[in-house]
């Protein structure tokens, strides 16, 4: 029974870490796209005030 119960709270940390990293991951790339000097549209340096 108790080797039964560290084997489940070793399965959830192990998919909680996974999980974590995964979205840490996806928002480093997002943020890479969005503040991309290439590919972005939204932040750009040659905007002009608005009229």
């Amino acid at each position: 029974m108790p080797s039964g119960l560290v084997g489940l709270a070793f399965g959830a940390l192990v998919s909680v870490t996974l999980v974590s990293f995964g979205a840490y991951i996806g928002a480093l790339r997002a943020l890479d796209v969005y503040f991309s000097d290439q590919d972005s549209v939204f932040v750009s340096d040659d905007a002009g005030p608005r009229e």
